[in-house]
Parts: structure tokens; sequence; C-alpha cells
């Protein structure tokens, strides 16, 4: 369901059934990266750059979900807009496009937004402030998302979640990095 999985819920939320484990629970050894981390400002500009190529076009973003070891994008297909695929780039490399299933009343253009508003040269930095700010022992960047803030509101919400053994935490921002109220919006 989207609204549970996405907060998109309300008058404008979409609902899907969550396509073959996108999003797993804390990263374990396992899931850190073989390379650089994508959480650091090069490796993420190279992996958006072949995620924005094997979307084509302008990219319509429903989701945008950045782990240290893989991305995965859920966007409207250009060829044809009533649809949203979801792509995961790993190790250098976009899988083919999987379709998402949307269901719900509401309506998918109010779900999405152009990746181009999303200054992804703030990501990185971002992740690092997430880290200093929530003070948590042994945590790590587990994953930040970037999503309409919906039904709170129309604007973009970029929320990073810092993990450790014992707590996790989140720390939400607007696209200019200003702080959002963690209680309100989306999960």
């Amino acid at each position: 369901m989207l609204a549970a999985l996405l907060g998109l819920g309300g008058a404008f939320g979409c609902n899907r059934s969550p396509p073959p484990e996108p999003h797993p629970p804390a990263p374990s050894t396992s899931a850190l990266p073989i390379g650089p981390s994508l959480l650091t400002e090069k490796p993420l500009a190279d992996a958006m750059a072949k995620l924005r190529e094997a979307v084509g076009g302008d990219v319509m973003a429903l989701e945008l979900r950045i782990y240290p070891a893989r991305i995965v994008l859920q966007a409207q297909d250009p060829a044809r807009p009533s649809n949203v695929d979801q792509y995961i780039y790993k190790e250098g490399e976009v899988s083919s496009p999987v379709p998402v299933k949307l269901q719900g009343t509401g309506k998918l253009e109010d779900n999405l937004f152009q990746l181009s508003e999303v200054s992804l040269d703030r990501i990185p930095p971002l992740a690092g402030r997430a880290l200093t700010e929530l003070r948590i022992e042994d945590a790590h960047v587990g994953f930040v998302s970037v999503k309409r803030d919906l039904p709170r509101s129309m604007s973009i919400r970029v929320r990073v979640k810092v993990s450790s053994p014992r707590k996790d935490a989140y720390l939400d921002t607007d696209l200019d990095g200003n702080p959002l109220d963690p209680d309100a919006g989306a999960p």
C-alpha cells in the first residue's frame, strides 16, 4: 500500500503492492557497498546519470531512495504516463524496469515530482549532518528518501534514516535542508 510504505495517503495518495525486496530492513554487512558509498558526491552523481539515461526524458519521480550500496527509483514511464516503473542501480548497473502496481483513488500526478528539482549534491552533506545531529552511538545512514510530503503538503520531503543496533532515527528536511517535523508526514 503506497500510503503505508510511502506516506502518500489521504485524498492525494495512491496505493500499490510492494515490488519484491526494494527496501530491506536495516542494512547488514552484506548490504555495505563494494566500492564507494552512493551517499558520497561522485558515486551518487554517476549513478543518477545512469538512472536518468535508463528512464529517459525529464524524470518524473514517485520516490527516490538512496542506500549506501544501491539506489531505488520509482518513476513515471515517459512513454506511458499512467505507468510507474522501478529501477534499481547497484554495482554500476541499472536493472530493467519493473512495473509498480498503483492502486487507490488519488491522482498519480499529485504524487510525482521532477527529479531535476532535487539538488542531489546536497544529499551527501545532509547524510553526514544527520549522523551529527541525531547523535546515535555506532550509527550509520541506512538510506535517504526523497518524495512528496503528502498528505501534509505538496512540498518535497528529504528523509535521512540513521540506524544503529539499538535505535533508528530520522532527520526530515525540505529541499533546502530546513528541518521539518518528523512526526508529521511521510514514514
